[in-house]
């Protein structure tokens, strides 16, 4: 039996040594944590920009609802809307007036403007988003 010789590496013998390797985690560890870091902040972006769709389609949804409220017959009140609830209520702007009728004829309705303050709720109770609108409220005059 021959005895074992210790392995060398010869000319044109291909593969790394520990160093080698060493070296080359170490520089696929620095180009990899950048791109992990840019990954981790492109995901918090696109969860920020679906928190800010959510809430311009519930304001969306919160304006045509109100817009359907009539503040002169309902001042206050609430509404359930899909996930969230809003609240309002109506402040004068401009007090009831009759409105204009050619010759002199008999009014039939009353108008007058408004300022809506509108509170969003989210489903646990919290407040979501606020914001104003001036709508026009009218009701019929019985003669």
């Amino acid at each position: 039996m021959s005895p074992v010789k210790p392995c060398r590496r010869r000319r044109g013998q291909v593969g790394f040594s520990v160093l080698e390797m060493l070296v080359a985690l170490g520089i696929i560890a620095v180009v990899l944590i950048p791109v992990l870091n840019l990954v981790r902040a492109a995901a918090s972006g696109v969860e920020h920009a679906a928190m800010h769709t959510d809430r311009t389609l519930a304001r969306s949804d919160a304006l045509r609802a109100i817009a359907s409220v009539n503040p002169m017959i309902e001042p206050n009140g609430d509404m359930v809307l899909g996930g969230f609830s809003l609240t309002w209520r109506s402040h004068f702007l401009v007090p009831e007036t009759a409105n204009a009728t050619p010759d002199d004829a008999p009014a039939s309705f009353l108008f007058g403007l408004y300022r809506v303050d509108v509170t969003a709720f989210e489903a646990d109770g919290r407040e979501w988003f606020a914001f104003s609108v001036r709508q026009t409220g009218h009701r019929s005059i019985t003669h």
